[in-house]
């Protein structure tokens, strides 16, 4: 049965105001997924909960913590790369994820500049360079010169594609060392061998300093540009002589490419708010972390082209592989 044609036109009105009234709604409307790469419990579920609860109350939607785990966050990224480009799913990227998985694995499905919209750039650390005392390591150069002589010198990780593995595999390309990369899974069963003496060292993340407090383990560098707050007498690498070598984590924001620029941009301000709350800026001091110094979409595209350089030239230099 045909509709009158006054009816007919009625109809295409109501249709033409519903598309414009959702598309002139204002973002967010609904709820926001932020997709975790890594399982809940470690420091990014912990980040991107006390994210979410604060970026909630200024776009006034839930913003929902969602763990997928697995292939070192490549799983995490590709869902996020294939999701609607409409602003309501996001990825809590890492350096380690969105910098070094696409130069370390032969195919993780995403290409880090073109299926990726930055948000911004949200919380950077440096990892601190550890040996054990009894060993009589001293310094960088004392780490040279020992990893020089001694073929079997090994260095330890939290496990293939962390950023401390990079780390260690970027000292070697630099300080002209060969040093074996061990992984573990995690860096607790790490750190305990290191303090056994099984390891020579560990470009490891802050959850070293209580074992240096307690002196168990020496600090001897940290890789960030600045020295570190918590240990302010302990050199940066390149202080100690070794040129060009900064290595620091971050965690950051990123959207599907084509997220409307709107969207962006106010998640952006919201995840910026959320990390500069006081109760977040303690939370990250007690794990020597801080938030970013620029948050901007702009900022992180410029960081992101820059490491993804750095580390296809030290994965190509190394010959570093995704064992």
């Amino acid at each position: 049965m045909s509709l009158p044609r006054c009816s007919k036109a009625a109809l295409a009105a109501m249709l033409c105001l519903a598309s414009y009234t959702a598309a002139a709604s204002p973002f967010p409307s609904r709820p926001i997924t932020m997709i975790v790469p890594y399982a809940a419990g470690g420091f990014a579920s912990t980040l991107a909960h006390m994210l979410s609860e604060r970026m909630a109350r200024t776009l006034g939607q839930p913003v929902i913590v969602d763990n997928r785990p697995g292939a070192n966050g490549n799983i995490a990224a590709r869902l996020v790369a294939k999701a609607a480009p409409d602003g309501y799913t996001v990825l809590l990227g890492t350096s380690s994820v969105l910098a070094i998985n696409p130069h370390l694995y032969k195919d993780v499905a995403f290409q880090p500049l073109s299926d990726f919209a930055p948000v911004g750039q949200l919380v950077t650390t440096a990892n601190v360079v550890v040996v054990n005392p009894a060993d009589g390591i001293a310094s960088v150069q004392d780490l040279v010169e020992h990893a020089k002589a001694q073929r079997d010198a090994t260095f330890a990780s939290s496990g293939i594609g962390s950023s401390m593995h990079l780390s260690g595999e970027m000292f070697n390309v630099r300080a002209g060392t060969h040093m074996t990369h061990v992984p573990y899974k995690g860096s607790a069963p790490a750190l305990t061998d290191l303090m056994a003496g099984r390891i020579t060292t560990m470009f490891s993340d802050t959850t070293a300093l209580p074992h240096v407090q307690a002196g168990k383990l020496r600090a001897i560098a940290v890789t960030g540009a600045q020295r570190m707050a918590a240990i302010p007498d302990i050199p940066t690498v390149q202080e100690a002589g070794i040129a060009d070598f900064v290595v620091e984590s971050w965690y950051a924001l990123v959207a599907p490419t084509g997220t409307p620029q709107d969207a962006v941009l106010r998640l952006s301000q919201a995840a910026q708010s959320a990390v500069n709350d006081d109760t977040v800026k303690r939370r990250l001091a007690e794990i020597a972390s801080q938030p970013a110094e620029d948050g901007s979409p702009a900022h992180l595209e410029t960081v992101l082209r820059k490491e993804l350089q750095t580390w296809a030239d030290v994965v190509a230099q190394s010959g570093a592989k995704a064992q």
